[in-house]
């Protein structure tokens, strides 16, 4: 029984923007018609995906609110930084309440 492979004998083919000249080996021709389709199907989807508005929206809208699109919270630095402002201003404001009232 032979382990022979077929696609290791065919020769190697133009990539999909190389022209392929003037071939006639069907092999050749294959390979770059597969080539090509991968081309165009990766083409498709990154232009699928420019064109993907309301993704590009929630994406962007999720970054902002430091909230990974699974829901899950991913606090920014900025976020960070106007929590800690937010409870020093809470602090300060107590320790007047108290002060005050022992005065």
């Amino acid at each position: 029984m032979s382990t022979h492979d077929p696609a290791a004998a065919r020769p190697a083919a133009p990539g999909p923007r190389e022209p392929l000249g003037d071939t006639t080996d069907p092999d050749v021709i294959e390979a770059h018609i597969a080539a090509t389709r991968q081309d165009l199907a990766e083409t498709i989807d990154a232009l699928g995906a420019k064109l993907d508005v309301r993704t590009r929206a929630s994406d962007r809208v999720h970054r902002a609110l430091g909230v990974a699109p699974d829901g899950e919270p991913r606090p920014t630095k900025a976020t960070q930084a106007v929590l800690a402002g937010a409870v020093a201003v809470a602090a300060f404001a107590a320790a007047v309440v108290v002060w005050r009232r022992d005065r």
